[in-house]
């Protein structure tokens, strides 16, 4: 079962934490970016190195805020029901989880271990 919870933690670092930090990281170094994000990517490049560690740090927390109070909803919310599919079960994440909203944090979080 921990199998299938690492798996999820997986596909939700690398599809929701991982391309944020990315795009900022793109923001940095690029002089070329879309258009909309003119704004962001001036804004980041006028950053001394030590704001730049600030800012970014800040956006990995904001993530992280982001992932715990989604995962949230899930966990405290009887009505919401979070589900994988295992060949023909239907595995509640909840169940095979204690706090399925803290799985991301922490030394050994999916963050540390899949994050950028």
């Amino acid at each position: 079962m921990l199998k299938i919870l690492e798996a999820f933690g997986k596909l939700a670092t690398e599809s929701v934490f991982n391309p944020t930090i990315k795009r900022i990281e793109t923001f940095s170094i690029k002089e070329t970016v879309p258009e909309i994000f003119n704004y962001y990517s001036s804004l980041i490049q006028n950053l001394s190195n030590s704001e730049y560690d600030t800012f970014l740090q800040y956006a990995r927390d904001i993530n992280s805020s982001f992932i715990f109070d989604f995962l949230k909803i899930f966990e405290e919310n009887n009505e919401s029901k979070m589900t994988l599919t295992e060949g023909t079960r239907m595995i509640d994440l909840n169940e095979i989880s204690e706090m399925i909203k803290t799985e991301h944090l922490g030394e050994g979080g999916w963050i540390n271990k899949f994050g950028v």
